[in-house]
C-alpha cells in the first residue's frame, strides 16, 4: 500500500509515532492514515485464495505495526468465500510478535 506521505515527511511522522507509543515500530496509526487516503486496489490484495496448500494466518491484538486482525479478517473472508484446495487455520493472539520461520 502506497504512503500517504512522502519523504521525509514519512519518516517524521513515523519518528513522531515511534516516540509517542515509546517503541521505533510502531507506526499503527500512520498505516491506517495510509488505507483511510488510499483504500487498497484489488492490484494491491495478496491472492490468498488461490493458495493450493497450508496457509497460516497469525497475528495479535495488540500489534502496532498494523491492524492485523482487520488484515487477517479481509484474507480469511476472502478464502471462505471462493472456491479453493486451501486448508486454512486462523491464529488470533492477545499478544504475539512479528516472527518469520523458514524450513531450510
Amino acid at each position: 500500500m502506497p504512503s500517504p506521505y512522502k519523504h521525509p515527511d514519512y519518516w517524521n511522522m513515523f519518528k513522531k509515532e515511534g516516540k509517542q507509543r515509546g517503541m521505533l515500530l510502531a507506526v499503527l496509526d500512520l498505516h491506517n492514515l495510509a488505507e483511510e487516503k488510499h483504500h487498497v486496489t484489488e492490484d494491491e490484495r495478496i491472492p490468498v485464495e488461490k493458495i493450493g496448500g497450508y496457509l497460516i494466518l497469525a497475528g495479535a491484538k495488540d500489534d502496532v505495526a498494523w491492524n492485523t486482525c482487520r488484515g487477517i479478517s479481509r484474507m480469511t473472508k476472502r478464502v471462505e468465500e471462493s472456491e479453493n484446495n486451501c486448508n486454512l487455520k486462523v491464529l488470533i493472539y492477545d499478544h504475539c510478535g512479528h516472527f518469520i520461520f523458514r524450513n531450510p
